[in-house]
């Protein structure tokens, strides 16, 4: 009976309790020639564990203006890119083409070498 339920343990990989990947902090934009540039700063003053900081992911909500928005919906982001960072850079630059008439949602999350994720960043929101 007892051979019946062992068994080596390992089910799934291993999860870093403490880990701490730097996330996006000061998420700003600004708009130029139909483009959207994101920036944000790394922030490194946690101790960076379980691999080193590997790149950031874009996550994006777009919706034409004239949509009405469900009060109680959540938004729903899809990933529009990846940007790779190396080691110590101090600001991160993502650009991207926006259309007119169209409400933007934008969020970034960090990722190490393991794919350990950061937490998200703030939110921005803009009309273009």
């Amino acid at each position: 009976m007892f051979l019946f339920f062992s068994g080596c343990g390992k089910k799934a990989p291993p999860v870093y309790s403490e880990a701490y990947i730097p996330k996006a902090v000061v998420l700003d934009f600004y708009i130029k020639d139909g483009n959207v540039i994101l920036s944000f700063i790394p922030d490194y003053s946690g101790q960076t564990s379980s691999g080193s900081l590997k790149g950031y992911v874009i996550y994006k909500n777009s919706r034409l203006s004239d949509m009405k928005a469900c009060e109680n919906c959540s938004v729903i982001f899809k990933k529009t890119g990846t940007v790779y960072v190396r080691a110590g850079q101090e600001k991160v630059v993502y650009k991207e083409e926006i259309k007119k008439n169209y409400k933007y949602h934008y969020k970034v999350i960090g990722f190490s070498s393991n794919d350990i994720f950061s937490e998200y960043s703030n939110i921005i929101s803009f009309e273009y």
